[in-house]
């Protein structure tokens, strides 16, 4: 838990805030790729953390570190293993287990051996994509491998012991990354998975054709798999990052306002919107060009 004032007399202490937050963001960052960087035994890197914890940005900055020595990284996404939607909405209706895109059940486990063993044998092997406005697995880029590549496998799932299972661990890094502080401020205080469901909810409206009411409704199901398969394990997991940007309240702030005005009364979830609605209306206004281009916080409001 961290203390912030959240009282600025002009525009220049909001940007020396932000830029506050950056560097200590950045400063854990360019520690833990300097760790793999050393690594010459270094294949497999695992970045998992739940959602919308700034998985992507990471795995950006941990590429720059290896290829500074020479290292080709590949970076892997687990979400694009995805069964289709419409066999997992099957499956949940034959299973009566509730549809889940967080669950390990959403994972084609099979397909992902299958290109592992052939990573690990040094044979080619196609890299399927996940399309998620149309819910379908497509056909991606054949990786060819070499014997110097690092491969990054990226997403909530690289922390399940399904998955870790996959890995020679002798030649592996695994990295949990999450927003790990609460951030206490006069306006009132914000939980770590409070901080991560406001910027899923803008993620999912900007980049998944996603309206707030369903996001609200998934959420408890992501929290419920949060407990069961993530959290038990953050702990097995080498290294950890906070990503917790305090600045991002102020700045989600407007955009977050007009989407949760966008549930009705009737809906479900009014009462929460509305709750999240007042309190993100006591905090101060940030303008959103003050957040860099490189910034964690791009991936949930966009460039």
């Amino acid at each position: 838990m961290s203390e912030y004032s959240f009282l600025f007399s002009d525009e220049s202490e909001k940007k020396a805030f932000v830029a506050q937050c950056e560097a200590a963001f950045r400063s854990r960052l360019h520690e833990i790729a300097s760790i793999a960087a050393a690594r010459r035994d270094l294949r497999f890197i695992t970045l998992a953390g739940p959602t919308c914890s700034g998985k992507t940005t990471t795995a950006g900055i941990l590429i720059e570190g290896l290829e500074s020595v020479g290292r080709r990284v590949v970076v892997i996404s687990i979400d694009d293993f995805f069964y289709d939607r419409a066999h997992l909405k099957a499956e949940a209706q034959r299973s009566g287990i509730p549809f889940d895109m967080d669950s390990v059940r959403a994972i084609d486990l099979t397909a992902l051996r299958a290109f592992v063993s052939d990573l690990l044998a040094g044979k080619p092997s196609v890299l399927p994509r996940f399309d998620f406005h149309e819910g379908k697995r497509t056909i991606g880029d054949t990786v060819v491998p070499h014997p110097e590549d690092v491969y990054l496998f990226e997403g909530i799932q690289a922390v399940y012991p399904e998955v870790t299972a996959l890995f020679p661990r002798e030649t592996m890094l695994s990295i949990y990354i999450s927003v790990e502080e609460t951030v206490v401020t006069p306006h009132g205080s914000w939980l770590p998975r409070e901080i991560r469901l406001l910027r899923r909810l803008l993620r999912d409206s900007k980049f998944r054709s996603t309206d707030a009411e369903t996001t609200f409704s998934h959420w408890g199901s992501v929290v419920r798999n949060e407990l069961v398969s993530i959290e038990p394990y953050r702990d097995t997991c080498d290294e950890r990052i906070n990503s917790a940007l305090p600045y991002e309240l102020c700045v989600l702030k407007e955009p977050l306002m007009a989407l949760l005005a966008t549930v009705g009364e009737g809906d479900d979830h009014a009462v929460t919107a509305r709750l999240l609605f007042e309190k993100l209306s006591r905090l101060p206004s940030f303008d959103e060009a003050y957040v860099p281009a490189d910034s964690v916080l791009r991936e949930f409001i966009g460039s």
